[in-house]
């Protein structure tokens, strides 16, 4: 296995070890060519032997290279180099969550909510994708600093299906998030997910397990025979709905659980929005109020025997008395033992924010995160108790972060090196697209011709950037050979909040018999250059492509074989 300072596929410099499991071990690492922390899991050298294992390894986590989403680690490379099996995914700093709830739990009801909402919106984007988790449990899930939630390890269970041993090994290893179809044989799906997501809700909320018990067998027969305990019987404070969730999530039946993961993800925020307008009990002590109340308001007392009423009630009124002058002096004063004023926490980050409560005695905790236009990313724009208002020491103050605009401004690359353009996006909102090559005549080879979207306009962030990067000047000189073309120009059309036109040009022609031959369109307009169309095409067929090209004067050039056999201007 490498070493400190060693490199996988000369690109990722081992940094440290971070963790090793039965079938990966994982590096942190530096990517030298995007300049930027990774993640890379490598698989053991004794799997790496098994062609079906570091196949089926390979061909799953490719399935992940296209997926983008907020709660799934991202991918970005896969390899089988000679003796090595790698997958390259970003990396996420933080604890995984069966750290968190080791050290924390139970959460309180919002927190646990809104780890729940991020595992199910990651689910339901994997469902739409047509993959399966296969291996949820909270080792697999990574949350950071600011509670960002990460789904990791996606689908590469499935890639151990085929091996006995590893199938055993890893159904073992998750005993307490399995469903229990899956020990009866039956393979992953969207319905085994969902119940490792209930039994993970109902961990965070509760502290402990729904099914406990000395070996992996006996815990693998009760989830199949042992009805589903409710949540609310170990946490009070946990509302009739959200248990009701839990319970549905963990259906022994795989059909009396949720269809899906987005019907599961609808109900959590339906709780989420009634937390945040009208909030029950659910503090970091597993919500429990005083001891004589309920959900619902007090306890009915037993009935006393009328002798004791009377001293009841003239205790009553000394209490009250006594309540009533020292309400009046805490009036007169202004405040009562221990109350403190929340300070305006408006504007400054969670460290800061917490660095200004710690000295009076209150708590904090980042309540969630939100776009705001106002506030840039790390501020804090709302709190509650808010500003102002008397609380007692030891209350939480739960703040409301910035996550900054939804839009960022496109940085201008065009005419930057094709490594300097890379490391740039990584410094900005934006992340690598594709890239494209075509040749120019006015940027240097290795050089950004193009660009999409354009710099200078606002985008997603997070969003791709794709770039179109030069080969330097057509080496070809020589004057068109005869073929025929007939482009078309369409109307135009416009883009949107875009003076330019974006016009729509069809090139068609016949390609001389003979063979396979080489096909390259390249375009010149106000964006630049680049390559409309780059592919073989059989001798005498017929081609025909639609250019999309920006600007009153669009050059369209055509190549068969490396030779100019076309150049027109529209």
């Amino acid at each position: 296995m490498p070493a400190i300072g060693d490199f996988i596929n000369a690109r990722y410099e081992i940094l440290e070890k971070s963790g090793e499991g039965g079938v990966f071990t994982v590096y942190r690492t530096r990517d030298k060519i995007a300049n930027r922390l990774m993640a890379v899991k490598i698989l053991k050298p004794e799997y790496v032997s098994e062609p079906d294992v570091a196949g089926q390894t390979v061909s799953r986590a490719s399935q992940l290279l296209p997926l983008f989403h907020t709660h799934l680690t991202r991918v970005y490379d896969v390899q089988h180099a000679g003796e090595t099996v790698y997958i390259a995914e970003e990396h996420v700093r933080g604890m995984d969550l069966k750290e968190r709830i080791r050290r924390i739990a139970p959460f309180t009801v919002a927190s646990g909510v809104d780890v729940a909402i991020g595992i199910a919106s990651a689910l339901d984007y994997l469902h739409r994708a047509g993959l399966t988790h296969g291996d949820l449990r909270p080792q697999k899930v990574l949350v950071g600093p600011e509670g960002e939630v990460k789904v990791t390890g996606a689908g590469l269970s499935a890639a151990m299906s085929g091996h006995d041993d590893l199938r055993s090994l890893g159904l073992m290893r998750a005993v307490h998030y399995s469903a229990p179809e899956l020990f009866d044989g039956s393979p992953a799906s969207a319905q085994t997910d969902i119940y490792a997501l209930g039994i993970i809700l109902y961990e965070m909320l509760t502290g402990s397990l729904p099914f406990h018990a000395d070996s992996a067998i006996t815990v693998a027969t009760k989830h199949k025979t042992e009805p589903v305990p409710s949540a609310r019987n170990l946490n009070a404070g946990i509302p009739r709905e959200l248990d009701g969730i839990v319970m549905r999530a963990m259906a022994k039946e795989p059909e009396e659980r949720y269809e899906t993961a987005a019907e599961m993800l609808a109900d959590l925020m339906s709780v989420q929005e009634s937390l945040r307008i009208g909030r029950p009990a659910s503090r970091a002590d597993g919500g429990k109020g005083r001891p004589d109340e309920t959900e619902h308001g007090p306890v009915a007392l037993p009935r006393e025997e009328s002798i004791w009423k009377g001293l009841a009630r003239a205790l009553l009124l000394v209490a009250l008395v006594a309540a009533v002058v020292f309400a009046g002096i805490t009036f007169l004063m202004g405040t009562s033992p221990g109350d403190v004023t929340v300070p305006d926490l408006t504007g400054l980050t969670s460290q800061q924010a917490g660095n200004r409560l710690s000295p009076m005695g209150l708590m904090l905790e980042v309540e969630r995160e939100d776009y705001n236009e106002k506030y840039d990313e790390g501020e804090i724009y709302f709190s509650t108790p808010q500003s102002g208002e008397r609380v007692k020491q030891d209350t939480v103050v739960r703040v409301y972060v910035s996550k900054g605009s939804k839009e960022a401004v496109v940085p201008d690359l065009v005419g930057m090196s094709e490594s300097r353009a890379i490391e740039a996006l990584q410094e900005s909102d934006f992340v690598i697209g594709g890239t494209d090559q075509a040749y120019s005549s006015t940027v240097p080879a290795g050089s950004v011709v193009r660009q999409t979207p354009r710099s200078g306009r606002k985008a997603p962030r997070k969003s791709r950037v794709s770039l179109v990067v030069s080969l330097g000047t057509d080496p070809s000189s020589e004057e068109p050979e005869e073929v025929e073309t007939t482009p078309q120009v369409e109307p135009d059309e416009t883009e949107e909040d875009d003076s330019s036109p974006l016009r729509k040009l069809r090139v068609r022609f016949a390609l001389p018999e003979g063979g396979q031959r080489k096909i390259q369109i390249i375009v010149k307009d106000e964006t630049g250059e680049w390559t409309a169309l780059d592919e073989d095409r059989e001798g005498g067929e017929a081609v025909e492509t639609t250019i999309n090209a920006t600007g009153k004067r669009v050059e369209i050039r055509t190549y068969v074989d490396g030779k100019l056999v076309d150049r027109q201007v529209k």
